[in-house]
């Protein structure tokens, strides 16, 4: 006669079991309801292990998604941290200015570019790049690349404003009855073209707006104040299509016209070209005041 020590399912508490040796083995009669075996909790564990790997790019792709929700919306923005006249000229009142965005670019994660709007200020197939931020404040060291072989794109930055992010470009556009219009595009590496997924209509009328920016999946817009001050007083968020037109953020300027606004997620500092003059502020946000 032989005795097997078991753990009760519900309790833990043991119980002694009679049986009786066959084979080299116990065999005794049981209640497989009643009893902890060590097989279901492999069982268990296997499918765990099994749906470990899904729920892991699950997690990835929500954490993705709600990647806005870590910073919160931009509560306050600094003076101009770095002000500088155009390497071009103050002749060239309009164009677009910033640093790399993407941290994984060898060799230019820390260059700076500048693209000018050209030929009466509406060209802009050229663009001047620094290697570092030393050669951009010296108009030094650097390198000129032009986009198209002729002047085919004009006003190619006045407007969209838009921002890379990921794999994926965000720009606002002026459609839906003067309302702003927001699209994602995706660049297909296949067919070598962008295309556009998904597309957010805004209750924001254009004329309401000087000027517009994207934040990590957050479209902030601007509205002129005076000569020296602009303000951010609309954030539409496209991860849940919620607007706040509450905002009430002074960005302070030089000159009286903003011809772009972008931003940068590696430093947090939004860029902008005011009436030839390049100016840089540093955002915060609303986690950062917790």
């Amino acid at each position: 006669m032989l005795q097997l020590l078991l753990l009760l399912l519900l309790s833990s508490t043991s119980q002694r079991v009679s049986g009786y040796k066959k084979a080299n083995a116990c065999v005794c009669q049981l209640n497989s309801t009643m009893w902890v075996f060590p097989a279901q909790k492999f069982k268990y564990v296997l499918e765990e292990v099994h749906t470990c790997e899904e729920s892991l790019n699950n997690l990835q792709e929500e954490v993705r998604t709600h990647l806005y929700a870590l910073l919160g919306l931009i509560t306050n923005i600094s003076d101009p941290i770095t002000t500088k006249v155009s390497p071009h000229g103050k002749s060239y009142i309009s164009g677009s200015w910033g640093k790399q965005a993407q941290n994984e670019s060898k060799g230019q994660k820390n260059s700076y570019w500048v693209q000018p709007l050209l030929s009466s200020h509406i060209w802009g197939n050229t663009v001047r790049l620094y290697q570092t931020y030393e050669d951009f404040m010296a108009s030094t060291n650097h390198r000129e690349f032009t986009f198209a072989s002729s002047y085919s794109h004009p006003s190619t930055n006045e407007g969209p404003n838009a921002v890379l992010y990921g794999e994926a470009l965000y720009y606002h556009c002026y459609r839906n009855h003067g309302n702003l219009v927001i699209s994602r595009l995706v660049w297909d590496s296949e067919v070598k073209s962008l295309n556009v997924t998904q597309t957010w209509e805004t209750r924001l009328f254009k004329k309401a707006t000087s000027n517009a920016f994207m934040v990590c999946g957050v479209m902030y817009a601007t509205r002129y104040v005076n000569e020296y001050r602009e303000e951010v007083f609309y954030a539409f968020d496209t991860a849940t299509g919620k607007e706040d037109n509450s905002l009430a953020i002074p960005l302070e300027k030089v000159a009286k016209a903003v011809a772009s606004l972008s931003y940068n997620p590696t430093n947090k500092q939004i860029y902008m070209y005011n009436d030839g003059y390049l100016l840089a502020y540093q955002a915060y946000f609303r986690s950062e005041a917790l």
